[in-house]
């Protein structure tokens, strides 16, 4: 996954782990996060109490 597509990811992933939008997904040519990924973005925002 390029960085363009990993950083958009997860910002996404962020607002929707955190109510703020409703769909995650991001539009070709960007690359969605997987399963894991979006983990780990969880747990950034939990370890950073945003969630």
């Amino acid at each position: 996954m390029g960085r363009g597509s990993s950083a958009l990811g997860s910002f996404k992933a962020a607002l929707h782990l955190r109510g703020i939008i409703d769909c995650p997904i991001t539009a070709p040519p960007q690359i969605p996060l997987d399963a894991a990924e979006t983990e780990r973005v969880r747990r950034g925002l939990a370890a950073a109490g945003l969630l």
